[in-house]
């Protein structure tokens, strides 16, 4: 995506609300652009030793950004940041120890995600201290990918081996 980003990415989230902020994680550094790709900086994490899966961005507020994290590291999950990657939240209270894979923000909501996991999908909004099982008739699967249908209000969950759920 830019010349002068030269390593193996693993996601990218392009800010709905400005598209020359992107981010772009290989497997742990977190890099940013601010200027449509031309420059990029790498971004800290203030912790060590996991693996970036997922990234997406508050769809009204570029700097407002969300990571998964793969592996099995306690506790460490999901992260938030909502100064563009200088200061990190963690969002993992009530995720299982499993890799989480995947991460998607509903438009206009009360800051509802949606995070899949080896093990399923879980959720979470503004009020909630921690992450609830979301997936009633979802078998015990990994969750690769979520997708929200505003047309018809579904949450679709791309699963590994299991195909696609609503």
């Amino acid at each position: 995506i830019s010349p002068t980003l030269s390593t193996t990415l693993h996601s990218i989230a392009i800010a709905p609300s400005n598209p020359n902020v992107i981010y772009a994680a290989s497997l742990d550094t977190l890099h940013i652009t601010t200027n449509g790709g031309i420059s990029w900086s790498s971004v800290p994490l203030g912790i060590t030793g996991v693996k970036i899966s997922y990234l997406t961005v508050n769809p009204s507020n570029a700097q407002k950004v969300y990571m998964t994290l793969g592996g099995f590291s306690a506790g460490n999950k999901v992260r938030y940041s909502q100064d563009g990657g200088l200061t990190w939240t963690n969002l993992s209270n009530g995720l299982p120890n499993v890799p989480t894979n995947c991460l998607v923000y509903e438009t206009g909501s009360n800051d509802a995600l949606y995070v899949g996991t080896d093990v399923g999908v879980f959720y979470r909004n503004l009020n909630s201290s921690a992450w609830t099982a979301y997936q009633t008739g979802l078998p015990n699967v990994p969750v690769t990918e979520l997708e929200i249908s505003y047309n018809n209000n579904k949450l679709w969950a791309a699963t590994y081996g299991r195909g696609l759920w609503n």
